[in-house]
């Protein structure tokens, strides 16, 4: 039976989505639909990610670098991007960025390319964990929307 929570057909959005990339059909099965909280509610609406345009690089292009290895230096247009910020490890990077793609693609956006990320804290963070053991990785991760 279609739950039409959020406003919309729950099951027809999973099977749309699952059959456009098996990966994320894969990853949304195993994490399941989401159960009602404590006081016995449903989860609220989930506010909408904002998809931020990409703030254009300011100041004239970069030249004389000296890169290193199979590295190329391109300079990116602005662009719209479906965003959000992450805090953990590295290696969970994988879900966040299947967020973001089933997010995009349920408020009727396409992503296109390939997801990027910003290492906030630097890339020896993205492995670590403190005394508590919590992770201090902090990523913003993009994906830019036709």
């Amino acid at each position: 039976m279609p739950r039409y929570s959020r406003g919309f057909d729950t099951d027809a959005a999973f099977d749309y989505l699952a059959k456009r990339d098996r990966k994320l059909g894969t990853w949304m099965k195993r994490i399941g639909p989401i159960e009602a909280d404590q006081d016995g509610d449903t989860v609220g609406p989930i506010p909408a990610l904002p998809s931020a345009p990409i703030q254009a690089a300011s100041g004239p292009e970069l030249t004389g670098l000296k890169l290193q290895g199979p590295v190329k230096y391109v300079r990116q247009p602005a662009r719209k991007a479906a965003t959000a910020t992450y805090v953990g490890f590295m290696a969970e990077l994988e879900n966040v960025r299947n967020a973001v793609r089933a997010w995009a693609l349920t408020q009727g956006y396409e992503p296109t390319g390939r997801p990027y990320e910003v290492y906030k804290n630097g890339v020896d963070k993205a492995f670590t964990a403190d005394e508590n053991n919590q992770p201090q990785g902090q990523f913003d991760v993009y994906w830019d929307l036709k």
